[in-house]
């Protein structure tokens, strides 16, 4: 249980620094928080996605990226709950 507690923090402190290098405008930094969310992506679009599989994805695409716009640290929500939450609700 501590292991996972551990790996957790530490995703949830690499995506906040991957996020805020984004918003500086590092496209390597953009690259790989998509990369790293794409599995979450595929997930929520294949449950409850109805469309074209491309359209679809490249929705997903653009929310994530907004949420990378729109993440507020200060509200204690770790970046890939706000992104999950963005994605089922979009």
């Amino acid at each position: 249980m501590a292991g996972l507690l551990k790996r957790r923090n530490m995703m949830n402190y690499q995506l906040k620094e991957w996020v805020e290098k984004s918003r500086l405008g590092d496209q390597d930094a953009t690259c790989i928080l998509l990369d790293k969310l794409n599995p979450l992506m595929i997930s929520l679009v294949s449950r409850y996605g109805r469309g074209e599989w491309e359209d679809l994805m490249q929705e997903a695409r653009e929310t994530v990226l907004r949420c990378i716009r729109d993440y507020q640290e200060d509200r204690n929500v770790p970046f890939v709950v706000f992104v999950q939450k963005a994605l089922f609700y979009h």
